[in-house]
């Protein structure tokens, strides 16, 4: 297979995990080839995974050239700050997207990856949220009507829970840790503070196709643009490889090959 990545496609039914790779929009499933050899070469040469321009240095946000990074509203600081917005201040970048996804119900959750974080997501990002994040556990603890508000709520239990995710940790840790502590502490510091919110609680546990990797050492495809490994597992956005792991969101618009061959 050969074409430009756009990133992992991970999709979840019945309890099973499907994992893929999605190159120039077609989905290419790789469970089948856990276990087999495989020989990925970069290319060289790297386009915008939303408006197709070629990129000739870095690309921004995980895929994207400058001008999108700029004026796009996914790209905006309050995607990753949404305590942020700044829609009602008249300067939001486009609020015919703010309408359709930062004004409507977002959700505020739990889950373990690492440890266990804090974080917020659309309401219908569940469980694919989780699933990018390489959580084990997942668990929604409450509802609010916009993403600002959900913002204002993270940023309240970031004092007393983590927000981000340690990949070397949510790769070495496959455990299905219970939130049950966790979930009652943080719902009633959301009752304590806020009036506005919906608590609720509906939880998932989540297995990958995962085995303990032997390096955790990332794969630079800028430095090494040809390599050939054993295929492991996957868990959350990275391919585990008997010689390292590899984080394909870093390289969403990387013009790759794939070949795979069965490991004698």
């Amino acid at each position: 297979m050969k074409g430009y990545l756009k990133g992992v496609d991970i999709k979840y039914k019945d309890n099973e995990i499907n994992y893929g790779l999605n190159i120039d929009d077609d989905f290419f499933s790789i469970n089948n080839s856990i276990g087999d050899e495989m020989n990925l070469v970069y290319c060289g040469d790297k386009k915008c995974i939303y408006c197709g321009r070629e990129i000739k240095g870095k690309t921004f946000n995980n895929g994207y050239c400058y001008p999108c990074f700029r004026d796009l509203p996914q790209n905006d600081i309050c995607m990753v700050r949404p305590e942020r917005c700044h829609y009602s201040k008249g300067s939001c970048r486009d609020e015919k997207f703010a309408e359709n996804y930062c004004l409507e119900k977002h959700f505020i959750y739990l889950a373990y990856t690492s440890e266990i974080k804090v974080g917020i997501t659309h309401h219908g990002n569940i469980p694919s949220r989780w699933l990018n994040q390489g959580a084990t556990k997942g668990c929604v603890i409450a509802e609010v009507p916009q993403r600002k508000v959900a913002g204002d709520v993270e940023n309240f239990l970031m004092d007393y829970f983590a927000d981000k995710t340690n990949w070397r940790g949510m790769l070495k840790n496959n455990e299905v840790k219970s939130l049950d502590q966790a979930i009652e502490k943080a719902q009633r510091l959301i009752t304590d503070k806020f009036h506005d919110v919906n608590l609720v609680k509906d939880d998932k546990s989540i297995r990958y196709p995962w085995v303990y990797p032997p390096k955790v050492k990332s794969i630079n495809l800028d430095k090494i643009n040809c390599f050939t490994s054993r295929l492991l597992g996957a868990k959350g956005q990275y391919l585990i490889f008997e010689d390292g792991v590899l984080n394909l969101k870093k390289y969403r618009g990387y013009n790759i090959e794939i070949n795979f061959s069965r490991k004698i």
